[in-house]
């Protein structure tokens, strides 16, 4: 909470703590993280570790029925890591995203959070609903 606003939240099913390494597994993680604007965006998995510094998040790795929520778009991947502190999003396997004027997928992908910014890479396909577009506008990752 910075300000009397929620910044971001973890939460799991359950967890196994390993202090020396400062590393919890965790079955069924989720985190999320608010907008300015108050909208909430998460990603959530099977199964995951996350690496804590003292009490602070610094990174989630994780693995199986990842789903991504970025408002606008949602993300379905095998696995992939959240950065904290670099705010940004990654996976190294193929990566599916469904949008409302957008369906589209790649080899990699990155979120860059505070640049509003996702990349493809590798044998990217696309399909734009052009009716969705023109009725909205294009839109930006919040």
């Amino acid at each position: 909470v910075e300000g009397g606003r929620k910044m971001w939240e973890v939460s799991a099913e359950d967890a196994s703590y390993f202090d020396r390494d400062g590393i919890v597994v965790v079955r069924q993680p989720m985190v999320a993280w608010y907008t300015d604007d108050g909208r909430r965006m998460g990603l959530q998995a099977d199964e995951g570790k996350v690496l804590l510094d003292g009490t602070d998040l610094q990174f989630i790795e994780v693995r199986g029925g990842i789903e991504v929520d970025l408002v606008e778009l949602r993300i379905l991947a095998d696995e992939a890591v959240y950065d904290h502190l670099g705010r940004r999003i990654s996976s190294s396997r193929r990566v599916q995203i469904a949008g409302r004027s957008l369906d589209a997928g790649g080899d990699e992908m990155l979120v860059e959070l505070d640049q509003k910014k996702l990349t493809l890479l590798g044998n990217v396909s696309m399909s734009l609903n052009l009716a969705a577009l023109q009725q909205g506008g294009a839109y930006e990752l919040p």
